[in-house]
């Protein structure tokens, strides 16, 4: 079972288009539910972030979920403490519930457009520190033009990768990308039945085999 969680960022500026009529954040949250529908048999999470973090969906296997949540979490209908970028802030929360994960490998996957407000150079440090004591690998995909070089920092000593997608069809891509990396891997949850006869038969047969020795040499004569 392979636990990932994805990271996404709702601030203003993901309302931004890279298509027509098409904002990085619709983008980002139709690769992520191709993403979640390609890979079966694996626990999917989402945490939506800006100034301040949230965990809308705890790993589950119930996609349904994560497919019914955008038209909630469009940037321009939240709340103004998620209009800024925390990045830090956000991996340490998604670090917390992925620990808290009883099984299995753990992934976290930042979609993010822009640079982080919480970088301070030993800031990242920090977090990766944490993300790879706790076995998480970070996959970061950069929608936007700027980044923090914490970012690609937090993704190579977690084992990660940094990705760029500037549309809708390299996001899609990228995902594509993850995929092979990070495969599922899974374990039988039921008994298997399998039937062991030949050793009880060959006893049987040594013991009726014997038997009848016996009664050669042991049986009654009544002449």
């Amino acid at each position: 079972l392979n636990n990932i969680v994805f990271c996404l960022d709702v601030s203003g500026s993901m309302s931004a288009q890279v298509s027509a009529g098409v904002s990085r954040f619709d983008a980002a949250m139709k690769a992520i539910e191709a993403f979640c529908t390609h890979r079966t048999g694996d626990s999917f999470g989402l945490t939506i972030f800006g100034s301040e973090f949230l965990h809308w969906i705890p790993p589950t296997r119930e996609l349904s979920a994560i497919r019914h949540a955008a038209p909630f979490l469009r940037p321009g209908r939240l709340p103004s403490w998620f209009g800024g970028t925390m990045i830090a802030k956000a991996l340490n929360g998604c670090c917390d519930r992925l620990a808290a994960t009883p099984e299995g490998d753990r992934a976290l996957i930042l979609v993010t457009d822009g640079a982080s407000g919480d970088f301070d150079g030993t800031r990242e440090r920090e977090v990766a520190r944490r993300l790879a004591d706790a076995r998480i690998r970070v996959y970061t995909i950069l929608i936007g033009p700027g980044a923090s070089p914490g970012v690609s920092y937090i993704a190579g000593a977690t084992g990660g990768r940094v990705f760029q997608a500037a549309d809708p069809s390299a996001l899609a891509f990228v995902f594509q990308e993850i995929d092979r990396m990070q495969k599922a891997q899974f374990k039988p949850v039921a008994s298997d039945w399998v039937e062991v006869t030949q050793p009880f038969c060959l006893a049987g047969l040594g013991c009726l085999g014997l038997f009848l020795l016996a009664q050669f040499g042991l049986r009654f004569t009544p002449w």
